[in-house]
């Protein structure tokens, strides 16, 4: 199922994967340069993204912890077991906690699990029986540390979660046509996965030198979650 526009209280947001589940929340947002930054670390206005990121629970409905990350293309799952809970966690200026890594998971309701992305994919991954959700930041370089493939592991292994039972969801990234790697990127997947001609292609140019390009698509914004006791209304 793809991802699709909607509006809730003004706020342009994309929707769509992992219906059938109306206890999570997930949603997208759309890239709007200079009116919607919801990123602190690059805000010349601090004020402006306390606000928008105030519009953007409210959109979103009801009222929950927010949960961010210091994203570093890392290897680093973070569990949230409990809102307060973390090592080096610490509090931003709209509330939200944050902590240090590249993917959150949890099992408790009233949670809202935030990446931010420009180029890289927001990933969301849910375990519909055990109501166990994660959210992802992967770009190339913490695809290479197969940072999806120890969220799974990280949640089987704290909470019983069967990789089977697991449904994802990929959000919008950069397109290939727009992103050139060097072959010192691509001898790195060429070492780690066995489909990698599958993951980059080649192009041919004018110049010695070979481009590859590594498939996505083009958007980018923060991507959030919630998880419900009760279905929303």
């Amino acid at each position: 199922m793809s991802w699709s526009l909607r509006k809730r209280n003004r706020i342009p947001l994309m929707v769509g994967p992992l219906r059938g589940l109306p206890w999570l929340v997930r949603a997208f947002t759309t890239r709007k340069p200079g009116a919607f930054n919801l990123n602190y670390s690059v805000a010349k206005a601090p004020r402006a993204v306390t606000k928008n990121r105030q519009l953007l629970l409210r959109a979103l409905g009801g009222r929950w912890q927010l949960i961010t990350l210091k994203q570093r293309h890392t290897d680093i799952v973070r569990v949230v077991d409990e809102p307060s809970q973390g090592a080096g966690m610490v509090k931003e200026r709209d509330g939200a906690l944050k902590l240090y890594g590249d993917a959150l998971i949890t099992n408790q309701p009233g949670l809202l699990l935030a990446v931010q992305v420009a180029d890289c994919l927001p990933i969301l991954l849910v375990d519909p029986r055990k109501r166990v959700v994660a959210a992802v930041h992967a770009g190339w370089r913490g695809t290479v540390k197969r940072i999806a493939e120890k969220t799974v592991g990280e949640m089987r292994a704290r909470f019983g979660c069967r990789p089977r039972d697991i449904r994802a969801a990929i959000g919008p990234g950069i397109h290939r046509c727009c992103y050139e790697v060097g072959r010192d990127v691509v001898e790195r997947f060429e070492a780690q996965f066995s489909y990698w001609e599958k993951v980059v292609r080649r192009v041919k140019t004018s110049v010695p030198d070979v481009i590859w390009q590594q498939p996505a698509q083009n958007r980018q914004g923060l991507w959030g979650m919630r998880r419900h006791q009760n279905p929303i209304a």
